[in-house]
């Protein structure tokens, strides 16, 4: 058994963010750069045949336009996110309390209410930075700093994870 006691602050939220962004697909980032390279190829064949004109600038506007938003995709995501969380969370940044990690299941006790999940909801869990990441059925995760438990505790919960939980991130 292993017991965790947590206290939500801006820096988790912004953990939380990068997290639930980590395994989103990049087809995005795809799309706008192939969509890029086809308005660049028009803009230079406008250039070409018609000179300087209002199309082909236009056309190297949103093309240039398609490159920054592929090669930010993510961190604005990340940052849409985070403003999301802070704002629909105001009640999670105060709350607190404790995780206890038993073999049949997880136990919540918070200033929120007490909650039970069982092993076979989870579906994942990995290390990001210096956090340890439980990730529930429905997308809700448990984060845990990691600095702030022992070597037997963090062997332990590895343990439990390892025999409850099929998918290492």
């Amino acid at each position: 058994m292993v017991s965790y006691k947590f206290q939500y602050d801006r820096d988790m939220l912004k953990v939380l963010s990068e997290i639930v962004e980590l395994r989103k697909p990049r087809i995005f980032q795809v799309v706008l750069g192939i969509g890029a390279g086809i308005l660049y190829l028009c803009a230079a064949s406008l250039l070409y045949y018609d000179g300087v004109s209002a199309n082909s600038i236009l056309y190297l506007v949103f093309a240039t336009i398609f490159v920054l938003l592929a090669v930010f995709d993510k961190r604005l995501r990340v940052f849409v996110v985070r403003q999301n969380l802070l704002r629909t969370s105001k009640q999670l940044l105060s709350s607190s309390g404790t995780w206890t990690f038993r073999d049949d299941a997880i136990e919540t006790d918070s200033n929120l209410g007490k909650g039970v999940s069982y092993w076979s909801a989870i579906t994942r869990y990995g290390d990001y930075d210096k956090y340890l990441y439980i990730q529930r059925e429905d997308n809700a995760i448990y984060l845990l700093d990691r600095t702030r438990l022992s070597e037997a505790e963090l062997e332990e919960l590895r343990g439990l994870l390892g025999r409850h939980v099929t998918v290492k991130a």
